[in-house]
């Protein structure tokens, strides 16, 4: 499927876009980058998955105990 199809659930259980999420991988982070100044039309489901990664990885604000 076109990345410029994907949903939000699509791009999360992508292996590249997680490696760029992650910053594990130069590559990722260089394809996604130019990826997203093309302005494609699921962009908004790409800032929604950058979003719910950060929010799913541990990446939030601790809680108190």
């Amino acid at each position: 499927m076109p990345y410029e199809q994907y949903t939000t659930d699509d791009f999360l259980l992508d292996d590249r876009f997680v490696a760029y999420c992650r910053g594990s991988d130069p590559d990722a982070v260089a394809f996604w980058a130019n990826w997203q100044r093309q302005a494609p039309a699921s962009l908004p489901a790409f800032r929604e998955a950058e979003r719910m990664y950060a929010l799913l990885s541990g990446q939030k604000s601790p809680v108190d105990a």
